[in-house]
């Protein structure tokens, strides 16, 4: 009884607190989730490097083994394994765009992402 009394009385300043909460992990999330996307070019470029053509099982689980590793703890606790392969697949549409006109990129390991 004592525990609703308290929320009750206590509201405005709980809800204060999970909002700043909130506010503290969504831009922490999403400042990491950047400098993740521009590791995992890079990842991929590698991985281009090293296996080539025709390998994309081996290239993802490559960059999945790679990334995973290097990742905060922040993020390991809001993506899956499901949710990395599709920011992957992502990177890797921009990535085959940039190595199209830029082909220079995979043999030099230059970052080129933007």
């Amino acid at each position: 009884m004592k525990i609703i009394e308290f929320i009750i009385y206590n509201w405005s300043d709980i809800l204060l607190v999970f909002f700043v909460l909130f506010i503290m992990i969504y831009s922490s999330f999403t400042n990491n989730l950047g400098y993740l996307r521009a590791d995992l070019f890079s990842l991929v470029t590698e991985a281009e490097k090293i296996y080539g053509g025709k390998t994309g099982e081996i290239k993802l689980m490559y960059v999945v083994k790679k990334i995973h590793s290097k990742m905060p703890a922040v993020l390991k606790a809001f993506l899956s394994e499901k949710q990395l392969e599709k920011i992957i697949e992502k990177v890797l549409i921009k990535a085959k765009k940039i190595w199209s006109e830029k082909p220079e990129t995979i043999e030099s390991g230059e970052s080129a992402w933007r």
